[in-house]
């Protein structure tokens, strides 16, 4: 009878410890609306909203004509495609954004422990967007999940965003 209080005891002290260790993560929203990546037809993945997990209660994804990722005015907030990059390899990352004046600050497009970081430009305003190349991730594993957060504090918003793309690169064939 000793053993199941003890054993009780430690799981409900590990399970107040995990609540305690991850109570600052911004919880994940409803699950995404689409598939995570659309593979188009040059083979690249695109990243959109309607596939993204956003984590934080102030993100939130805008139907328009073409759906955006808006309202990142939260430092600790963050988005994810989960599992969206089927295959192993080296990637080229670009994202598009819109960012006005007075607004905007770094960020990094990670995937699993392969990361390129960015700096939002001013694009005039929210309705006009830029799309930019950052440089490339290496995806170590099939179904990585990709995730894009503000690498620190950032004035007033970060961005908007309307997709992250990811490009297959060639692979480099061995000198002899």
């Amino acid at each position: 009878m000793n053993t199941i209080r003890v054993t009780t005891l430690v799981m409900l002290i590990g399970t107040v410890f995990a609540a305690a260790v991850f109570a600052d993560e911004p919880k994940p929203k409803a699950p995404p609306a689409a598939a995570p990546a659309e593979v188009q037809a040059d083979g690249s993945l695109l990243l959109t909203p309607l596939g993204a997990r956003l984590h934080g209660t102030k993100l939130r994804v805008e139907k328009l004509p073409t759906p955006v990722i808006v309202n990142w005015v939260d430092p600790i907030e963050n988005v994810e495609w989960v599992k969206a990059v089927a295959k192993k390899g080296k990637y080229e990352v670009e994202i598009t954004y819109s960012c006005p004046p007075n607004a905007g600050g770094e960020f990094v497009v990670a995937a699993a422990a392969s990361k390129v970081t960015g700096h939002t430009e001013n694009t005039g305003n929210w309705q006009t967007f830029r799309t930019v190349k950052l440089g490339s991730v290496t995806v170590l594993n099939d179904q990585t999940t990709v995730a894009l957060r503000p690498t620190g504090a950032f004035n007033h918003a970060l961005m908007d965003v309307r997709s992250v793309k990811l490009t297959p690169m060639p692979e480099e064939k061995p000198k002899k």
